[in-house]
């Protein structure tokens, strides 16, 4: 739980400086400079690490690769949505979907348990959602 946390406040915190970097810099030099600087802390780990840990399979290193070009593409287009749009609009909107299309996806892929209280949750986020996207498009 300590490790979410951890997640929460420091990805706050990176969304917060993004925004300020993406207003006063160009956004395809911050994205740049942000996934370069985002190998700096897993590449020491690598280089430190002990003989015995995890044994990384093909199909493990395939998806990391995957993975690095969707959040390549996702920190483009979130740094364009933070400099033309207000903090207010982008983040509920891009982690507030997450949360429903992550939840429900990991229901299919990975066959996670999705319990009664954690549907009513994610309903409420749909609607808040649906109430940020509504007054957007009204404004």
């Amino acid at each position: 739980m300590v490790y979410i946390f951890i997640s929460l406040f420091t990805y706050s915190l990176g969304i917060l400086v993004a925004t300020y970097a993406n207003r006063h810099a160009n956004v395809s030099l911050v994205a740049l400079i942000v996934n370069i600087t985002s190998i700096s802390i897993p590449l020491l780990l690598i280089l430190t690490a002990k003989a015995g840990d995890k044994v990384s399979t093909k199909s493990g290193l395939a998806a990391a690769i995957a993975g690095g070009v969707i959040i390549s593409v996702f920190t483009l287009a979130l740094g364009k949505s933070y400099e033309q749009n207000n903090v207010a609009i982008v983040a509920p909107i891009v982690f507030g979907g997450s949360i429903v299309i992550t939840t429900v996806a990991s229901y299919f892929l990975f066959k996670e348990k999705i319990v009664p209280l954690q549907g009513l949750g994610l309903l409420l986020v749909a609607i808040g959602l649906g109430l940020v996207v509504y007054s957007r498009v009204k404004s």
